[in-house]
């Protein structure tokens, strides 16, 4: 329930998102422009172990999913393809890794149209998957005190 909560909320602010400005823009007022933190703070919330091992899974499972979508790319396989990519962007949206999630759900819209991404798209999504994984850990690590040596 928790993953899909944090999904549910996720989806209305990737809605939200669409309107707000360019990620340059956004970047100046907010250090992580590419991710909704809020998610990540109220699951935080709610399990801190809980969100370390989320964040965990999330990271080996995403890049298991990038190497399969790269054997698929090459293989022309669209339907394993669009299923790699749906589940992709379901645990980017989860944890608020809003960039990721949309450029993925775009990715799985023109898979499913028939026009699978090419390896270019591919290195692109697994950059955003990189700096959201990234984000996402450095935001959830533990903070130092103020004035602790």
């Amino acid at each position: 329930w928790l993953a899909k909560r944090a999904a549910d909320r996720s989806r209305e602010r990737a809605a939200q998102t669409a309107e707000a400005p360019p990620a340059g823009e956004a970047a100046s007022a907010v250090g992580h422009p590419e991710l909704d933190l809020s998610v990540l703070h109220e699951l935080a919330k709610l399990d801190p172990d809980g969100l370390r091992d989320l964040l965990q899974l999330f990271a080996e499972e995403g890049r298991a999913r990038l190497v399969a979508l790269k054997a698929a790319v090459y293989g022309d396989d669209v339907q394993a393809l669009a299923g790699l990519i749906h589940a992709l962007a379901g645990g980017a949206a989860s944890l608020g890794a809003l960039a990721l999630a949309a450029a993925a759900r775009s990715m799985e819209e023109k898979a499913r149209a028939g026009a699978p991404p090419d390896a270019e798209a591919v290195v692109e999504l697994e950059r955003l998957f990189d700096r959201a994984v990234d984000g996402l850990r450095r935001e959830a690590s533990p903070k130092p005190l103020r004035g602790a040596a």
